[in-house]
């Protein structure tokens, strides 16, 4: 399945969820760079992983914006944490979302960046 991101499909979808999240860290706020090798490089993530979602692969809403930094870290530390626990599964797919969202950017305005969006990281 990585050879999604060497699709048409993908390639048209991908700006398109940039500009969505204006380019904006959907984890931490900052402003994505282009490029791959920085820390703040621009990673559109799938929410619920893809190998456990494959339905849900090329689903706006499925897809956020995050920097190479909140995607290498907490992305991967709450995607192996489910591993972990067994969690790698179907329904483990709706915690994981879960996880991601509690770590959701929270704007100067005090509004979450997005719908349904989990402001508390307790």
């Amino acid at each position: 399945m990585a050879a999604i991101h060497e699709t048409w499909a993908w390639r048209k979808l991908r700006p398109t969820i940039l500009l969505r999240d204006h380019w904006c860290c959907q984890m931490c706020g900052v402003v994505l760079r282009k490029g791959r090798k920085h820390r703040f490089s621009a990673v559109v993530d799938h929410i619920r992983p893809y190998d456990l979602r494959p339905d849900l692969v090329l689903d706006p809403a499925n897809l956020w914006s995050v920097c190479r930094d909140c995607h290498d870290r907490e992305c991967r530390r709450i995607e192996d944490k489910a591993r972990k626990v067994r969690q790698w599964t179907f329904r483990g797919a709706d915690w994981i979302a879960e996880e991601k969202r509690r770590y959701r950017f929270v704007g100067l305005d005090g509004s979450a960046s997005g719908p349904g969006a989990v402001t508390d990281r307790a």
